[in-house]
């Protein structure tokens, strides 16, 4: 089972998991994000001078300043009434907190006293200090504060930023011990009038309190607004406006000049990846990213003797020696240990380049992307057909790999990357570099639609075999959907077709306060980070729908990301992770590329003097404005007018493509004037109106006049099944005409706003994109195709015998001249061949280790059949489905095939024309989380007549790895789920669990049944691996009568 169904099925199974959704916790008003009476302590970190260090306060009023492994100390505060009682203002009855980009505020109100309390704590800029302020509002006046700070303590060893982070740390929540306060720093201020102190952090690891008045305060409050007012956004989602008010605050958080590291809490360590610079970018601090771009260029291996490929013994040959081309020439040295962080770095210096076209930035860039793209070529495409191999190049990719296949990702930045390249040279005029680009170009888009592209499922696949069989496995991740459209790889309908597989074939979690969230893959067992609920990823994959023209899916995701993050969990206003931790920066750098790109559509290439502007609104929104430091767009539609306001900071031709949901445009005015210079082109749901400048300008007012307002079509779904005829309907339109990009039609017949559409015999999900007219323009509607077989379900349940009783007379056969190895020690060789030279990730010499397992020290398991005799009786074996199976002991009990060189790649057991209602099969082995969703192997069951039937060995479906994987990942929340049954990852396993036994710890073997063709007898058993990297072995065969249902 698998499709848009499930998710209603899993949900409750998703929301039990650790990335559990919660039930809205924080609030906003008038800007801040709220929260009342929250029990959470040390919740809400405020950033110190583009440092580590930070003061740490949250929803109740603590605040604790540190810095590297140093607890500067903690202060606290204590009302004093007049009438000779205190209180800790943390104790009041009410205890309203707020944040706000960067400052925190809470409001006390206690039932013995009329009035408030308002304390705020300002971080200083370009200090460690903060202000922190008091204000009394009517009896309380009449009282008096206790502040109380000390404690300083030293962690040893330490990162606090990682101890005292929430999203990995949650024990922290509740951690509300303060120092004595015989041993603190004490001060008692009256609150007749506002009163302020200035705090410090002293070169001695404590704390120092000063004196301070509303003028500090109000020059604090006015340098924080600098940051805050580099985006000034209105939408009517006054969530996003507070969000995205505070990401300009989460950006400048992770810089550490001179670069940005990885994240604002944990992991703010400097790397020159994943996605952490487009934040820079979108935010205007150029200088920022041309500094970080300089620092790590500066390291780029300029000559080397690496010229080749190695794989390092001390990896298990999982990943390359220093020695190898992987180190070589083009290499960024600094920061990237053993990934390649530095295709996604360049990816974003090219977004910088784009938006710039700085030439001393140009300068710069031009030589180090040229070898840059030399390295790729040499290390991930060798053989020059057009497809790279992904090496460690993105955020989730811990445990992953593809041993030597091509992938959608890093064709994707190579593609982008040249495109560049190719700009840079035509501008310096070099023509011989300009042609090798556009070779490049051409080579790398006819290998990825040569190769990669599924034409009949309408997406990508996720990687093509090196070896083995060559095959394309197709069941791909958000990467391969995202990327290729993000780099122009697929045109304008393969956007539109790909970004269904993340609906049907992904799971999607529906988010208590709206929208959604996708997760990154299928592949289980979940290790450490193969299948994650991420919020880079969603805001990038929203990023892709609104490209593609979606906007209402991408609204859906961008939302429910946010508000996931931000307002449903832990930390207010965070834009991080569980796994990544607060203000992680992978999350708020791509979260400011889909607001400002995506959903104000700012698509600048000042390279070629052109600025897209593309916004992708909600069809229901009826204004949304927003100013950063390059570029401004406001849009107000009142009911027959639309007025689009555009600002540029710098000239261009402005090429504007402005969503219309109307019957007849009666005008268009660019500037003031009336032109007729503009076209009305289809897009899914609406129309957009195209206007291209004949000159470079910085400024474009285009109103569109319009009568008969439509509403906004959003994508409709259709269920049906092989064989149907329908009627689809698009009311009150002309149909023009319907694109069937995946063949799933036999005809269609047009008439008036009908089509009559009739399904082929081809079952699964498919995109049919009609073209409509309504009145003098035209519309896309997108229909997603859900296709059914319900006879050839029924039929191959019926075949596989699932759900049905066992229990009957089995026969064995007898397989013990084909017994050829000993299951416990499957782990316990070298799998050394076939082992291409390539730049590559491969699993261990073990055949058990992903490339991440040598890092984390991570055992191999001892696979044992101590579960063998309580199953036993005799030489048979019972298994829990009713089946039983001759047992061999000694060290020969399982028949192996393998593609690696240690076994025969087939193996036929003679049956000798036995006949029986159901073969059924006892079958252990090795598999892994990169040959998911794939035949791993075939077992064929040949009959006398020379007829066959065929069972397909495809994890998780069937086949599982015979023991758990147990990463022990050891960063903070990458607990890994290790096997199949994890609730977790219910979504991708079936409904029906398959039939299986224990053996004995770490030993599973799979039972597989097939019904037999009455009346004909079988000749024997063959079982080929198709997989390369698994080992599959046959432990028994029985042939019988079985019960009734």
């Amino acid at each position: 089972m698998n499709g848009i169904g499930r998710k209603m099925l899993f949900m409750a199974v998703s929301m039990m998991s650790v990335h559990a959704v919660h039930a809205q916790y924080y609030d906003v008003d008038e800007g801040w994000i709220v929260a009342v009476n929250s029990e959470r302590y040390n919740n809400r970190p405020l950033y110190l001078n583009n440092s580590d260090a930070f003061i740490l306060t949250g929803d109740r009023p603590l605040a604790r300043f540190a810095k590297g492994d140093n607890l500067y100390g903690t202060m606290s505060f204590r009302y004093c009434s007049d009438e000779g009682w205190e209180i800790p203002l943390d104790s009041m009855d009410n205890v309203r907190s707020m944040y706000r980009c960067g400052q925190m505020r809470w409001e006390f109100s206690d039932k013995r006293v009329k009035g408030r309390i308002i304390l705020e704590i300002v971080p200083v800029v370009k200090d460690y200090a903060a202000v922190v302020k008091f204000t009394a509002e009517g009896d309380f006046r009449n009282g008096s504060i206790k502040w109380y700070g000390g404690g300083d303590r030293k962690y040893k060893g330490e990162h606090l930023s990682w101890r005292f982070d929430a999203m990995g740390h949650p024990d922290i929540l509740e951690w509300n011990d303060l120092p004595k306060y015989e041993d603190c720093a004490a001060g008692e201020l009256k609150l007749k009038k506002t009163a302020c102190i200035h705090v410090k952090m002293n070169s001695s690891g404590k704390l120092d309190f000063l004196q301070s008045d509303n003028r500090m305060y109000n020059e604090t409050v006015e340098r924080l607004s600098d940051i805050r007012n580099r985006m000034v956004i209105d939408t009517p989602d006054e969530f996003l406006n507070v969000i995205a008010e505070a990401s300009v605050y989460s950006v400048d958080g992770t810089w550490y000049p001179p670069i940005f590291v990885h994240g604002c809490m944990q992991w703010n360590s400097a790397f020159p990846g994943w996605r952490t610079l487009f934040g820079g970018t979108m935010y205007g601090w150029h200088e920022r990213v041309r500094e970080q771009a300089r620092y790590y260029i500066d390291s780029q291996v300029k000559q080397s003797d690496k010229l080749y490929a190695k794989a390092d013994t001390a990896l298990l040959m999982t990943g390359q020696h220093q020695d190898s081309r992987f180190y070589g020439r083009g290499r960024i040295m600094r920061d990237q240990s053993f990934y390649d962080m530095q295709s996604q770095f360049f990816d974003q210096l090219v977004e910088e380049y784009r938006w710039t076209a700085d030439k001393e930035f140009s300068m710069m860039l031009r030589p180090a992307l040229e070898l840059h793209l030399e390295w790729m070529q040499d290390c991930f495409d060798p053989d020059g057909d057009g497809l790279y191999e992904s090496y460690i190049n993105a955020w989730p990719t811990d445990s992953q790999w593809y041993n030597g296949g091509g992938t959608a990702e890093e064709t994707s930045y190579a593609y982008r990357g040249h495109k560049a390249a190719l700009d840079m040279a035509l501008a310096d005029g070099d023509t011989l570099a300009a042609e090798k680009h556009r070779n490049a170009l051409k080579r790398i888009k006819n290998g990825f639609m040569k190769y990669l592209w599924l034409k009949d499922r309408g997406h990508s696949g996720a990687y093509k075999e090196q070896g083995g069989y060559g095959r394309v496995h197709d069941n791909p991740w958000l990467y391969s959907i995202f990327l290729p459209i993000d780099a122009g790889l697929v045109d304008e309908m393969q956007m539109i077709e790909s970004l269904y597989y993340p609906e049907w074939a992904l799971q999607n979690d529906t988010l208590p306060a709206g929208g959604k969230m996708v997760w990154t893959s299928n592949w289980v067992p979940g290790i450490w980070s193969v299948r994650e609920l991420w919020p880079g990823d969603n805001y990038h994959l929203a990023l892709a729908y609104f490209k593609a023209g979606l906007s209402k899916e991408g609204w859906d995701i961008l939302k429910g990301t946010f508000m996931r993050s931000a307002f449903n969990h832990t930390v207010p206003g965070n834009l991080g992770s569980e796994q990544g931790g607060i203000d992680f920066g992978d999350c708020v750098h791509t979260f400011t590329r889909t607001l400002v790109s995506g959903l104000f559509g700012y698509w600048p290439d000042y390279p070629k003097g052109i600025v897209r502007i593309v916004p992708s609104f909600p069809g229901e929104w009826k204004h949304a404005s927003m100013r950063i430091p390059d570029y401004a767009l406001s849009y107000a539609d009142d009911g027959g007018k639309a007025k689009y306001t555009v600002e540029l900071a710098k000239e261009a031709r402005i090429e504007l493509r402005l969503p219309v949901q109307c019957g007849r445009i009666t005008g268009v005015s660019l500037n003031g004037r009336k032109t007729d210079g503009f076209r009305c082109i289809p897009a899914p749901g609406r129309s957009l109106v195209e206007i291209v400048s004949d000159s470079p300008l910085k400024k474009a007012e285009v109103v569109i006049e319009y009568e008969d307002e439509q509403p906004y079509h959003t994508t409709e779904y259709i269920d049906c099944v092989v064989g149907d005829s329908l009627t689809w309907s698009a009311v009150g339109c002309d149909v023009l005409a319907v694109y069937d990009p995946q063949e799933m039609l036999d005809r269609v017949e047009l008439g008036g706003d009908k089509a009559r559409l009739f399904v082929s015999r081809k079952s699964g999900n498919h995109t049919l994109v009609a073209k409509v007219r309504y009145d003098s323009h035209e519309q896309y509607r997108v229909l997603r195709m859900d296709v059914k077989d319900p006879d050839a379900e029924k039929l191959e349940k019926w075949k596989n015998l699932i759900g049905e009783n066992l229990q009957g007379d089995w026969h064995f056969v007898d397989i013990k001249n084909k017994l050829n190895a000993d299951v416990t020690k499957i782990f316990k060789q070298k799998y050394l061949s076939p082992r291409p030279n390539t730049v590559s990730l491969r699993i261990g010499t073990d055949g058990y280790s992903p490339w991440t397992f040598p890092y984390w020290r991570t055992p191999v398991p001892e696979i044992k059949l101590d579960s063998v005799g309580c199953i036993l009786s005799g030489d048979s074996l019972l298994t829990p489905s009713g089946v039983r199976f001759r047992w061999y002991g000694g060290e020969d009990n399982v028949a192996f095939v393998s593609l690696w060189d240690n076994y025969p790649d087939s193996l036929t057991f003679p049956v000798g024309g036995a006949c029986g209602e159901a073969i059924s099969l006892l079958v252990c082995g090795s598999t892994n989380v990169m040959q998911c969703g794939v035949e791993n192997a075939a077992i064929y069951i040949n009959y006398e007549d020379g007829s066959r039937d065929r069972i397909a060995l495809v994890p998780p479906v069937n086949y599982w790895n015979l023991s758990k994987i147990d990463s022990h990942a050891t960063g903070p929340r990458q607990e890994s789920r290790t096997y199949y049954t994890s609730p977790v990852d219910r979504f991708c396993v079936p409904e029906v669990l398959p039939n299986r036994v224990s053996l004995g710890e770490n030993c599973t073997a799979m039972v597989l049944s097939r019904r037999l063709r009455p009346g004909v007898g079988v000749s024997g058993v063959t079982v080929e691996c198709l997989s390369q990297e698994v080992v599959v072995g046959i432990m028994g065969i029985s042939i019988g009568e079985i019960g009734g249902k």
